[in-house]
């Protein structure tokens, strides 16, 4: 797996520091994730690759998913809902979303709170193979989208800010009784959790 390609895409698409992606990610923990990503998306028996995130950031997953599934020899399908009037990164992730579609990549984006009804209800129009949590980190709206989306996912789902004290992912993950069968931390902020039915 070459991980310099996702620099180098976030560099060109996003500008910034790689060091720590301008803080949309911890380095460490997001690189160790996505190996474990590449691993399961080269073990998935379809040409196609569809990941949902909840709540993007610059759109680096969107970036990542891209460059991983050409060095698997697949084809990403990447949505993700995110309510873009409280999402101050929202100009990188529009400009990764052009980037991509100029380049014939599914990028659709769905402008809203991912609670309401009818952003539920746009998203659910398929499962997905992987699915990141990581919108509004309050421990209502964590459950809510464990809820509303967890059901969509066929393979894994992954939860970010699992450490993150200020903020109700890891209270709402424990409620849920989902099992996280590996965490990946380097720090007390941050953190990605993941559950994966496989065990």
């Amino acid at each position: 797996m070459d991980l310099d390609k996702i620099d180098e895409a976030y560099r060109e698409i996003i500008g910034g520091n790689t060091t720590d992606y301008d803080g949309s990610q911890n380095r460490r923990e997001f690189l160790d994730c996505l190996c474990y990503l590449n691993q399961r998306i080269s073990e998935v028996d379809s040409n196609y690759i569809s990941f949902l995130e909840i709540g993007a950031f610059k759109g680096l997953w969107a970036i990542a998913l891209k460059e991983l599934c050409e060095q698997n020899n697949r084809i990403p399908i990447y949505t993700t809902v995110t309510w873009l009037i409280h999402n101050p990164e929202n100009a990188s992730l529009l400009k990764v979303r052009d980037h991509y579609l100029s380049k014939n990549m599914s990028f659709t984006l769905i402008d809203g709170n991912s609670s309401a009804q009818d952003i539920i209800k746009q998203a659910s129009k398929e499962a997905y193979h992987f699915i990141l949590i990581d919108g509004d980190h309050s421990y209502q709206a964590v459950r809510n989208d464990i809820i509303n989306y967890l059901p969509l996912a066929r393979e894994v789902v992954f939860f970010h800010d699992i450490n993150t004290k200020k903020c109700g992912v890891r209270k709402a993950i424990n409620k849920s009784g989902i099992k996280l069968n590996i965490e990946i931390s380097h720090g007390d902020i941050m953190g990605i959790g993941i559950h994966d039915p496989r065990g």
